[in-house]
């Protein structure tokens, strides 16, 4: 009698396993999908080791099996849970929600989904689709597209803390071209409506971009420069977005959001502000982290490859605005002789030396040495992933150990 008994707890088991599998794979939203897999597949696994217990009917087995189930009992759920809280907070879609939203109002929630805020980013280029372009060893040409427009207009972003080095950086390549310069001040409205306190720290973010529009006043009057300032609320990723691509460079700090440092208390079990990785991906143009100001006559340049098809353009872009005196682009990455020859016409063009490096452990000491002291680099992908912080390391060091200066990145659609 015991055996049918395990053995009917064992089918019916399996049979919820089934559901929850079914379940994971065909239902509209994550949400379903969670249920599917933490109802049905906890049912499902608690009566499996149930029907094993009644099979067995031994003391060992019972007591590992009792605690089988109640760790499932006491984890997967929570896990669930945890886990559905987190779309929710991150504004995943509701296929089957049929009825109102009993959290709306409770917790924060993201107004656009993540597909939409991270993989469909506006940006200007697409890759070259012509077999032609993609060279026999794997690698890509240098000409996928149109060439970036010249410059006419500077932004920067302005960041309480990180005024002087971003100002004195925009102000200087506005100069030099004749060009508008323009401050954006931002309050970010994704911090204060994911604050458990909104009205407090809408007032606090508002405190703190006030003294960053003040220290730049004091900039502005010791450097005799006139420019406008424009104040926003909202998502800066929206205000800071171009649509002429070349014709805007974006100067922006290498720390540091559009909280201003204001640190609020949220809901979320974490919280860290690293949208700043996420313009170059937005502004539809090059984004200019201002590092240290380099010295010398002649830069280092150190130009990061990675087989984006737009890096030539961005190469010949930086090179014809001048942003440096550059006197050597030093080449990392793997590319073919058709790639790299390409990008050594397009610093020939400027007058430049242009210096392929190995990568990776193919580097030798004063090769990584060159790199460390580069005084400016030039990404067409930013590291990934995209963390101001990486085990309490710069973002900068994931480009070379001890780099500190400028960085300028522009990336494309995939």
């Amino acid at each position: 009698m015991s055996a049918l008994i395990a053995l009917l707890l064992k089918v019916v088991g399996v049979g919820f396993l089934v559901i929850a599998a079914v379940g994971v794979l065909r239902l509209a939203d994550p949400f379903q999908r969670m249920h599917a897999a933490t109802k049905a597949g906890t049912l499902g696994a608690g009566l499996v080791v149930l029907g094993t217990l009644v099979g067995q009917q031994a003391s060992d087995v019972t007591v590992i099996g009792t605690l089988t189930i109640l760790f499932l009992l006491l984890t997967v759920p929570v896990a669930g849970h945890l886990l559905g809280r987190a779309a929710y907070i991150s504004g995943t879609p509701m296929e089957g929600l049929s009825r109102g939203d009993a959290l709306d109002g409770v917790l924060a929630r993201q107004a656009v989904p993540p597909s939409e805020r991270i993989g469909s980013a506006r940006r200007p280029f697409a890759p070259s689709t012509d077999p032609s372009a993609a060279e026999a060893d794997g690698t890509r040409s240098t000409t996928p597209g149109p060439a970036l427009e010249p410059l006419t207009d500077v932004r920067l972003g302005l960041i309480r803390g990180q005024e002087d080095r971003t100002f004195a950086r925009a102000l200087a390549i506005a100069a030099a071209h004749g060009v508008s310069l323009t401050a954006h001040a931002i309050v970010d409205s994704r911090t204060i409506e994911r604050a458990e306190d909104r009205g407090d720290t809408r007032s606090r973010i508002r405190k703190a971009c006030a003294e960053a529009m003040e220290a730049l006043q004091g900039h502005m009057e010791r450097a005799g420069a006139e420019l406008s300032v424009r104040y926003d609320e909202g998502v800066p990723e929206d205000v800071l977005c171009h649509g002429e691509p070349g014709r805007c460079l974006l100067v922006v700090p290498q720390d540091g959001w559009f909280h201003h440092g204001v640190d609020p208390v949220h809901s979320d079990m974490s919280w860290a502000p690293d949208g700043l990785l996420h313009l170059p991906s937005v502004h539809v143009g090059p984004v200019l982290y201002a590092g240290i100001a380099p010295e010398g006559d002649e830069v280092t340049l150190a130009l990061y490859d990675n087989d984006e098809p737009h890096l030539g353009d961005l190469l010949d872009w930086s090179l014809q605005s001048r942003l440096w005196p550059v006197g050597t682009v030093c080449h990392v990455g793997r590319a073919g002789d058709a790639r790299l020859a390409g990008l050594e016409r397009i610093a020939a063009g400027h007058g430049v030396r242009f210096v392929p490096l190995p990568a990776g452990r193919g580097r030798s000491a004063g090769d990584a040495a060159m790199l460390a002291g580069a005084d400016a680099a030039i990404l067409g992908t930013m590291p990934r992933p995209l963390r101001t912080r990486w085990y309490g390391m710069a973002w900068t060091e994931r480009i070379a150990p001890g780099f500190r200066g400028d960085v300028l990145a522009m990336e494309t659609p995939d």
